[in-house]
């Protein structure tokens, strides 16, 4: 169930298994293009005018994944090190490595009026999340809706359906 990264840290592993009971399936969107800088997908998910999430350009992902969800603010090296434990679980299960963030602080959503500001910029995270080299990340829009879910129906619903994942790799505060 669980286990200690190379920095010594302790992670938490999960492996899910599609529920029989199906969500109606999520509009089909793109990703973005990887530009010879890049060495990994960033993949924007959005929420369209009904509300519901979907990936910002058209495009069906369905590969199986391995992910780790964090806001990842400031990407230092227990991150980095949660990162590369990711990737190690990942290429083991022969899945992609997936980091699930946000396009901002859950804290900006859920406190709008407590003062917060970031260590790094969207930008800057972004950038620093693609040198650590995970196949993917994902972009959720931390939003009033996706704060509402219960952590069962974001698992099931996000983790799950929208993003395939087939493990779970969690740092030691979640």
């Amino acid at each position: 169930y669980g286990s200690k990264g190379q920095d010594g840290t302790n992670h938490r592993h999960h492996s899910y298994r599609r529920r029989r009971t199906r969500i109606a399936p999520l509009p089909a969107v793109a990703r973005t293009n990887k530009t010879k800088s890049d060495a990994m997908d960033t993949i924007k998910i959005i929420r369209d005018a009904s509300g519901a999430l979907r990936f910002e350009h058209p495009y069906i992902f369905q590969k199986p994944t391995a992910v780790t969800i964090g806001t990842f603010d400031g990407v230092h090296l227990g991150h980095l090190a949660l990162i590369n434990d990711l990737k190690r679980a990942a290429a083991a299960r022969n899945l992609a490595s997936a980091v699930v963030t946000f396009d901002r602080s859950p804290l900006a959503t859920v406190r709008p009026g407590h003062p917060y500001s970031r260590l790094n910029s969207y930008r800057e995270q972004i950038t620093r999340l693609s040198a650590a080299a995970p196949d993917i990340t994902f972009v959720l829009p931390f939003d009033r809706a996706l704060s509402q879910l219960n952590a069962d129906d974001f698992v099931q619903q996000v983790v799950v359906d929208m993003l395939h994942a087939h493990h779970m790799l969690l740092g030691y505060d979640h």
